[in-house]
C-alpha cells in the first residue's frame, strides 16, 4: 500500500461483513506489519546463512530446509529434499524412534547426545540436534536444527582408542607408571603398584602421601633429595628401599619427570617405580664374587697376567715372583714375550693369536728367562676373556721347574736302567765279533810265527772278515751315539699328531709302494699332545719299517699295514698294525729287548724298537704290542692327555 506521504508500506488488511441497524456492510482493519516483514526478511537471510542444516517439518515432513541442510544431506537442490520426511535419513532400526524421540526432545529440552544420519549418498552422519515448535504459513509446525559433529565424534572415538590403548599399556607394564598433579591433587598410578607395594591401587590414589610412608627410614633422605629435584624442574632417578606390610624389604628405582605449566611453575610429575630387588642382590652377589675372585687372584700359587696387545695391563704377586720382579707394578705394561727365548716367541705368539679367535688353546711347556742367567720351565695356558668390558687375554703359569728337574732325574734314571740292560748286551754282540776278530788274528800271527807263509787268497778272506767285525762294533757304537744324542736334543711341545702324521704321510706312502704294499689310515680327531717332533718321527719309521720287514717274510698277495689314531680313555692311541705272520707270545715278551731279533743275521741288531721305546718313554708315553700267529702285528703307542689347567 502506498501512504498519504507516498512511501510503500506492508499492511495486513482484514475485511468482514457485518450488520448494524439493520444496515449490512464490511468492516476492514488496515495494519502496517512493514516492521515485521522486515525481521521476518532478516530472520531468513539468517537462516540461509547458518552453517548449521534448520529444517521445518509437520509431522517428519519436510516443509523447509536450507542450503546447509542441503549440503550436509548430499541433494543437488532443496526440490530433492522437500516431500521427504525426516526419518528417511534415520538409520534403519532407529525410523519408528525418530518421530517420538524429536517430541520428547522438545518437552524436555535435554541435550542428547549425537544422533546418526545417513545422506543421500550413505554417508553416515552425527549431529546434534535442538528443536522449537513454531507456526509455519499458518499451520503449527516443528523447526529442527542439526549440526554436524562428524569430524568432532570421529576425533573423539580417537581420543577414546587412544585413552584406552594408553590405559592398557599403563596396567599392563611391569613397571608402576604414576602421574601426580600438584595444583590438583591428582594421583593417577598403574595396578602394579600392588604387586610391588602389597596394596590396593585406590590406596595411592587416595593418599599420595602414602608411597612416602612405605620407604625404608633409613632411605627416606634419598626419596626427599628425589622429591626436591623433581619440585625444582630437575628429571631424576634414586634407588631406595621400601617396606611392605608383611615386612619384607624391596628396592626400587623411582625415575621422575616434572610437569609444567605454560609459565615454567612445576604443576606435577610423570614417573614409574622399578623393582630392582633381584638386580640389587645380583649385584652384590657380583661384588662378593668378585672379591672371591680377587682374593683367588692374590692368592693363586701360580702365575697369572692379563695382557692385551702382548703388553702385561695386570699381574698377581705369584706372576712377579715366578718372573723375579719385586712388585707386580714391575711388570705393567711390559712385553710379556720378553719373558721367553728368542726361539720360542713365535710359537708363543701363534698361541697367543689363536686365543684371540676364542679358541680353547690345551696347555703348552716352554722354558722363560726369570733373569738374564735363570731359566725356569712353565706349564701354560692362554683363553680370551672379557675384561674392563674389553676382549683380553688371561695366561695362567704353573712353574714346573722342581717337577721338570725331578722328571729328568728320573728318565736319567730309566735310561741309565735301560743302558745298564742294554749295557749288558752291547758287551756281549761287541764280545762276539771281538772274539771273531781275535781268533783271526792270533790265527795270522800263529803262522807267521812258524815262519809259514800265507797265500793272498787267505789273508784277504782273513782281513775281510776283521774288517766285517770291525763294521758290527762300529754299527753298535753308531746306534749309542745316536740314541745319546736324540735324547739330549729332545724338546717338547705340543702337535697335533694328525697333523704330523699327514706331513709324514707321503714318504710313508711312497715305500710302501716300492714294497707293493697297500698303506690304510684312519684318523680320529684328537686333541693335541706332547711330544719331540724329532722324536716322533724316528717312531713312526721305524714301526712302519718293521711292518715293512714283517710283510717281506710273508708270500701273501695283498699285503696291508694299517695308521689308525684315537682316543681310549686318558691317552691318545697311535696304532701301526700290520697283517703279516704276526709273533708268539714268547717272542713279544721280548721284542722290546736291546739286541733281540727274528730276523736273519746281518739284517739287524735288534735295537730299533728298543730305542723306540726308550724315545717314547722319553716323551712320557708307552708302546706295547698285540699279536696272534697269523693276524699279524699292531704296535700301540699311548700318550697321555694334557690335563686341564
Amino acid at each position: 500500500m502506498v501512504t498519504k506521504s507516498g512511501a510503500l508500506i506492508v499492511a495486513d488488511v482484514n475485511s468482514r461483513l457485518v450488520e448494524l441497524s439493520g444496515n449490512k456492510f464490511f468492516l476492514t482493519t488496515v495494519r502496517d506489519i512493514s516492521d515485521r516483514k522486515e525481521a521476518e526478511k532478516l530472520y531468513r537471510d539468517l537462516v540461509e546463512l547458518s552453517p548449521d542444516m534448520i529444517v521445518i517439518h509437520k509431522e517428519g515432513k519436510f516443509l523447509y530446509i536450507n542450503e546447509a541442510g542441503v549440503k550436509m544431506l548430499g541433494a543437488s537442490g532443496k526440490e530433492e529434499i522437500m516431500g521427504k520426511y525426516v526419518w528417511d535419513f534415520a538409520p534403519p532400526r532407529t525410523k519408528n524412534k525418530v518421530q517420538s524421540q524429536l517430541e520428547e526432545f522438545i518437552q524436555h529440552k535435554k541435550k542428547k547426545k549425537p544422533k546418526q544420519l545417513y545422506n543421500l549418498h550413505g554417508r553416515l552422519l552425527y549431529v546434534e540436534m535442538s528443536a522449537a515448535p513454531i507456526t509455519y504459513n499458518g499451520e503449527p509446525a516443528r523447526q529442527v536444527i542439526f549440526r554436524d559433529v562428524t569430524e568432532r565424534v570421529h576425533a573423539e572415538e580417537e581420543v577414546r582408542k587412544s585413552r584406552d590403548a594408553l590405559k592398557d599399556i599403563f596396567d599392563t607394564v611391569d613397571a608402576t607408571l604414576y602421574a601426580l598433579d600438584t595444583q590438583k591433587n591428582i594421583y593417577l598410578v598403574s595396578s602394579a603398584v600392588e604387586e610391588l607395594f602389597d596394596r590396593p591401587r585406590e590406596k595411592f590414589e587416595n593418599n599420595p602421601a602414602l608411597w612416602k610412608e612405605r620407604v625404608h627410614p633409613e632411605d627416606r633422605w634419598i626419596a626427599e633429595e628425589l622429591d626436591n629435584e623433581l619440585n625444582n624442574g630437575r628429571a631424576c632417578s634414586r634407588i631406595f628401599r621400601i617396606v611392605r606390610p608383611d615386612g619384607e624389604i624391596r628396592w626400587i628405582n623411582d625415575r621422575g619427570v616434572p610437569v609444567f605449566d605454560r609459565d615454567g611453575n612445576v604443576i606435577g610429575r610423570n614417573g614409574l617405580c622399578v623393582d630392582v630387588t633381584k638386580q640389587k642382590l645380583t649385584d652384590e652377589q657380583l661384588k662378593e664374587s668378585e672379591r672371591r675372585y680377587r682374593q683367588l687372584f692374590e692368592l693363586s700359587p701360580d702365575a697369572i697376567m692379563i695382557h692385551k696387545e702382548g703388553k702385561i695391563l695386570l699381574a698377581n704377586p705369584s706372576a712377579a715372583k715366578l718372573l723375579r720382579a719385586n712388585s707386580t707394578e714391575e711388570l705393567l705394561h711390559r712385553p710379556l714375550l720378553d719373558f721367553f727365548d728368542a726361539e720360542n716367541r713365535e710359537f708363543v705368539f701363534h698361541r697367543m693369536e689363536e686365543a684371540k679367535k676364542g679358541r680353547v688353546m690345551n696347555p703348552y711347556f716352554h722354558k722363560i728367562k726369570a733373569t738374564d742367567d735363570e731359566v725356569r720351565y712353565i706349564e701354560a695356558v692362554t683363553q680370551l676373556i672379557t675384561y674392563d668390558d674389553k676382549e683380553v687375554l688371561i695366561s695362567m703359569a704353573k712353574d714346573i721347574t722342581d717337577r721338570k728337574k725331578a722328571e729328568d732325574r728320573l728318565k736319567n734314571a730309566e735310561k741309565l736302567a735301560s743302558i745298564g740292560v742294554m749295557g749288558a748286551g752291547v758287551a756281549h754282540e761287541i764280545n762276539q765279533p771281538l772274539n771273531a776278530l781275535k781268533v783271526n788274528v792270533d790265527g795270522m800271527l800263529y803262522w807267521l810265527e812258524k815262519n809259514r807263509e800265507l797265500d793272498r787268497d787267505t789273508i784277504i778272506s782273513e782281513l775281510q772278515d776283521i774288517s766285517e767285525q770291525g763294521n758290527r762294533i762300529s754299527g753298535i757304537v753308531q746306534y749309542m751315539r745316536s740314541l745319546v744324542s736324540n735324547e739330549q736334543e729332545l724338546e717338547l711341545r705340543t702337535y697335533d699328531l694328525n697333523q704330523v702324521l699327514k706331513e709324514k704321510l707321503p714318504f710313508i706312502e711312497d715305500y710302501c709302494f716300492k714294497n707293493k704294499i697297500r698303506l690304510i689310515t684312519e684318523f680320529e680327531q684328537l686333541p693335541p699332545v706332547v711330544v719331540d717332533l724329532k722324536g716322533i718321527y724316528r717312531v713312526i719309521t721305524n714301526l712302519v719299517e718293521n711292518a715293512v720287514h714283517a710283510l717281506e717274510e710273508t708270500n701273501i698277495d695283498n699285503k696291508m699295514i694299517f695308521i689308525r689314531t684315537k682316543i681310549d680313555k686318558d691317552k691318545v692311541i697311535l696304532e701301526v698294525s700290520d697283517n703279516g705272520p704276526g709273533i708268539n707270545e714268547k717272542v713279544k715278551e721280548k721284542v722290546f729287548d736291546p739286541f733281540f731279533t727274528t730276523k736273519e743275521p746281518g739284517r739287524g741288531m735288534g735295537l730299533g724298537l728298543a730305542l723306540t721305546r726308550i724315545s717314547i718313554a722319553a716323551m712320557g708315553g708307552e708302546i706295547y704290542a698285540q699279536s696272534n700267529l697269523g693276524d699279524g702285528v699292531t704296535f700301540m703307542v699311548g700318550f697321555p692327555l694334557i690335563k686341564s689347567a
